[in-house]
């Protein structure tokens, strides 16, 4: 067993396991990732160990998801009425199981109410797809909205939503082949 402390970190360690605190008083604010270069040496001359670690000095993550791109393009016009409809965000996210995606027709002004949980919707990374069991109505106008809270990042942060009929609109067209 090994304690010790020096250069405002403290460390334990049994055979070739050990634990490092360090104070993170010492540090500065800097890049998320940034690495720290750790050598192990033997006492007794034997092999020297190095590795690099990477650390998070930005603290914990607290910042909520947002919109970075949808498909089809807001305002879209001849979007495929057979296309599944997409919603990136700019991390990786989770549908927390509460709160619905509606679709709602414009045109006609009738919706659709997805649940969150429901199988039309899945996440692949930071992507939400929407894939409804029937296909969209051709040459309408419609409108996604997104329940506040029904998605969040990995780090349980919540994404505030769409709700309203004007952050994601578009208007379908027949589909050729």
């Amino acid at each position: 067993t090994v304690t010790g402390a020096r250069n405002n970190t403290s460390y334990t360690g049994t055979g070739h396991i050990f634990s490092w605190n360090v104070d993170a008083s010492t540090f500065t604010a800097g890049t998320a990732g940034e690495q720290i270069n750790i050598r192990i040496a033997h006492v007794s001359g034997g092999p020297v160990y190095a590795d690099k670690v990477s650390l998070d000095l930005n603290g914990p993550d607290v910042t909520a998801p947002t919109l970075a791109s949808t498909v089809p393009e807001d305002e879209a016009t001849g979007f495929s009425s057979s296309a599944h409809l997409v919603a990136t965000f700019t991390e990786d996210i989770a549908i927390t199981g509460t709160g619905n995606i509606t679709i709602k027709n414009l045109t006609d002004a009738t919706q659709i109410l997805i649940p969150v949980g429901d199988a039309q919707v899945s996440v692949s990374g930071t992507d939400l797809v929407i894939n409804p069991t029937a296909d969209l109505l051709v040459n309408k106008s419609y409108a996604i909205q997104i329940s506040a809270a029904a998605v969040e990042d990995l780090a349980a942060n919540p994404f505030v939503g769409i709700l309203d009929d004007t952050t994601w609109n578009f208007t379908t067209d027949v589909d050729t082949i």
